[in-house]
This record gives structure tokens, C-alpha cells and sequence, in this order.
């Protein structure tokens, strides 16, 4: 479930957000921003506890924590439960570190 869920992010939820970044055109931004919304709310409805795989953490909720950061950093709404998602995340001590030693917090 581990390699299947970081294969979507990566693939589902990514690889749009490239096309977010750097369109095109501005259908070709509205286009991945659609996928984008649309694949944030599939695991929205998925996620059935504090982390992807319920309360264990994973590497796979580090790769999320980041796609939702890129979604806020570019306006995009996030779907109930994954603002507090985010809160969990930024939370967790590693992160804060993680976010000061980059000069994100």
C-alpha cells in the first residue's frame, strides 16, 4: 500500500502540479488544476485517521505534507480532512526543524 500510494502522489498529484507551475497556456493551468483538486479530494475521502495509513506515519504522508504545501502556496483549496492534516504535520518536531533549517517557518 506503501509503494502504491507514493506512486500516486507522484504520479496523480505531481506530476500536474508541474503543469500548474509551469502552463502552457491558461487552459493547460485550469486543466491541471482540476486534476489537482480532483486527486486531493480522492485521498481526502481515503484518509481515516491522522496519517495516510491511519495513525502510523509514513514517508508517503512527508510526500503529501509537501503537495499540500505547494497547493496552499499557489491558492488552491484543500478538502476537509487535509487542512488538519497539514496541522499534524507541522506539528511533528522533525518538520518544524525541517521547515526553520529551510527558512519556510
Amino acid at each position: 500500500r506503501l509503494i502504491e500510494m507514493l506512486a500516486f502522489i507522484a504520479t496523480e498529484l505531481h506530476k500536474p502540479f508541474v503543469r500548474h507551475f509551469f502552463p502552457t497556456s491558461d487552459a493547460e493551468k485550469q486543466v491541471a488544476e482540476d486534476a489537482i483538486r480532483k486527486r486531493l479530494g480522492f485521498i481526502a475521502a481515503r484518509l481515516r485517521g491522522d496519517y495516510l495509513f491511519g495513525d502510523e506515519f509514513s514517508v508517503a504522508d512527508s510526500y503529501l505534507y509537501v503537495m499540500l504545501r505547494w497547493a496552499r502556496m499557489q491558492e488552491l483549496d484543500v478538502p476537509e480532512p487535509l487542512p488538519a492534516f497539514v496541522e499534524r504535520m507541522e506539528a511533528r518536531p522533525a518538520v518544524r526543524l525541517a521547515l526553520q533549517h529551510e527558512g519556510l517557518a
